[in-house]
């Protein structure tokens, strides 16, 4: 099977619209060739949400091609980002510097676009990727913003992320909003709900933001509670309450038990006497023992 075929096997069979009809395999899309005969699976637009794995070289418009791409010689990125005078610290064409500067990947934008960068989010701040240095109120043709928040802060629904691209914004900006910390019970086990699902769960992180609804569960059988837990939710930086369950030490009492032996036990003395309150016609009884009663 031909690598192409394969790799769409194990990309579900995916393909990927160009802008003018056309459609490509999944793994054609943002690799640093135009295979679209518009070249739109090769822009900002379509690249920018992209995140190349460590073993990978990210181009500035967002694809990503193979590692030690960049100041090799040969345009790898279709932009041709992967050679830039900037990022292999090239004085004049064709002239190669001994160490290339270690230094993101850009082609720095014009000033003068249709992207003019908004006002820092409240409680936060953001990074344009493909512009260091930028700040509000420029315009750039171009820009992708990674978005932080202040500490106690995260960034509403996840998104931290957006670009855009000749005045065309792929969303509003993100919120920054108060997070409730989970400092974990040990009695209790944690699953956050999905946001928007009705059923399924996830793993809580440390930080959660409003709106979180957090199902508490006793850690059995060391712990319990004495009815259910009722979940938690996350209200404007706390939580409505903290589930807390009862370690279950159970109770200890003074008990029989039948322990049967072999008639022929020498132990028995050969005895078969009903008359024995500690005796049986099966073997004898050990009258005292101690054992553990859960609630």
């Amino acid at each position: 099977m031909p690598i192409s075929e394969q790799l769409d096997a194990l990309y579900l069979f995916g393909r990927y619209t160009c802008k003018n009809g056309q459609t490509i395999s999944s793994v054609e899309h943002c690799d640093g060739v135009k295979d679209c005969a518009d070249g739109s699976d090769e822009t900002l637009e379509a690249c920018a949400a992209v995140t190349c794995p460590g073993y990978l070289f990210q181009c500035a418009y967002g694809a990503c091609v193979d590692k030690g791409s960049d100041c090799n010689g040969k345009q790898e990125c279709a932009d041709g980002s992967d050679e830039s005078d900037e990022l292999c610290n090239r004085n004049s064409p064709g002239v190669k510097p001994v160490t290339p500067r270690p230094v993101t990947p850009t082609n720095k934008p014009t000033q003068g676009g249709n992207c003019r960068l908004p006002p820092y989010p409240q409680y936060g701040s953001y990074t344009v990727t493909n512009v260091p240095g930028a700040v509000p109120g420029e315009s750039y043709s171009n820009a992708v913003l990674n978005v932080t928040c202040n500490p106690g802060f995260g960034v509403e629904d996840m998104k931290d992320t957006i670009w855009c691209y000749d005045g065309i914004w792929s969303q509003i900006m993100p919120k920054c909003v108060r997070f409730c910390r989970l400092n974990r019970h040990p009695s209790v086990e944690y699953r956050c709900l999905s946001t928007g699902a009705i059923t399924g769960s996830r793993e809580c992180g440390p930080l959660e933001p409003a709106g979180t609804i957090v199902q508490p569960n006793c850690r059995t059988p060391n712990y319990y509670y004495p009815g259910v837990l009722s979940n938690m939710n996350c209200i404007d930086g706390s939580w409505d309450y903290i589930a807390q369950c009862k370690p279950d030490e159970g109770d200890w009492r003074i008990g029989q038990a039948q322990v049967v032996r072999p008639a022929d036990d020498s132990s028995s003395s050969g005895k078969n006497d009903m008359n024995d309150e500690n005796e049986t016609t099966s073997g004898k009884v050990d009258p005292i023992l101690y054992f553990k009663e859960n609630y």
